[in-house]
């Protein structure tokens, strides 16, 4: 649903679809806390997959509109910051609602509601000029994607989803099954790759300022590699969690970047931006002028 969200965004703006991904997330969440079934479990996880879709790339869209060159650099950082803030706190919390009832924890995406009504009522819509007709769009998304700069980032990002995701969905059945960590002691490992990757994303602007943006891509990735062939063979959590902080250190390099990159990626005539995690694009010219900070 994420390209379709993206082009919708573009051709009629972003501010709308922003609201509705929100609180179609925040219901759909919320909702689960009172069924038991696992069927109804799915349906309602496929309609916050659906609100998701209009949410996190419009996130990254909106801080390139806001921000240019190494300032955007920064601020995808600081998205990563908050992002892992979540990460540090929500984990335990939910690990703790888990052994109340399984259902508890998603009581927790009804914080998406509330945040909805802050984004229709403080977040302006940007302005600029949009493409009247859906076709001459997606015939310029194709040409801009196609090009081999853009598809080396579309492949950094499935990279980076695919270890991620893959790694912490085996995570916590390693941890349980084979190293007898209990439910609430592991989700501590998560606030430890999510301080860690804190601690890099805060310092973005100094390290690209200093260092080569694809060098510390390349690093960041072969550190995350090296943590997951240690990994299987890892006795004990202060183990796993060493391993995890350089793994979260990495990340907090890896995942502003990446975003950066794309957003700049486009011709400065067209402007375009795209959040490849489901390949989503925005394609809208920006402003001739833009602010350097928020």
């Amino acid at each position: 649903m994420t390209p379709l969200a993206g082009m919708v965004a573009d051709l009629r703006g972003r501010k709308w679809i922003l609201v509705a991904g929100l609180l179609l997330y925040g219901v759909a969440g919320l909702c689960i806390s009172l069924v038991n079934s696992f069927a109804w479990l799915l349906v309602l996880r496929v309609i916050q997959g659906v609100g998701y879709s209009g949410v996190m790339p419009l996130v990254v869209v909106l801080i390139g509109d806001s921000f240019s060159k190494e300032v955007e650099t920064a601020a995808q950082g600081m998205k990563i910051f908050t992002d892992r803030i979540a990460e540090l706190f929500l984990p335990p919390l939910a690990a703790l609602l888990a052994a109340v009832a399984w259902q508890m924890p998603f009581l927790l995406y009804g914080l998406a509601i509330p945040l909805a009504i802050g984004v229709l009522r403080w977040l302006p819509e940007p302005k600029m000029n949009r493409h009247s007709q859906a076709l001459p769009y997606l015939k310029e998304v194709l040409a801009i994607a196609s090009q081999l700069r853009c598809l080396v980032i579309f492949s950094m990002s499935s990279l980076r989803f695919f270890l991620e995701y893959a790694f912490f969905t085996y995570l916590p059945i390693f941890s349980l099954y084979s190293l007898g960590i209990t439910v609430t002691k592991g989700s501590f490992l998560f606030t430890i790759y999510a301080a860690a990757a804190m601690v890099t994303a805060s310092q973005m602007r100094s390290m690209v300022m200093r260092w080569e943006r694809m060098t510390l891509v390349i690093v960041s990735f072969f550190m995350q590699g090296l943590c997951l062939l240690v990994i299987p063979v890892t006795r004990g959590f202060w183990g796993l969690g060493v391993l995890l902080v350089f793994f979260g250190l990495a990340n907090g390099v890896i995942s502003p970047i990446q975003k950066s990159l794309l957003t700049q990626s486009a011709p400065g005539s067209s402007g375009a931006g795209w959040f490849p995690r489901t390949v989503s694009f925005r394609l809208c010219p920006r402003p001739s002028r833009r602010p350097s900070q928020a």
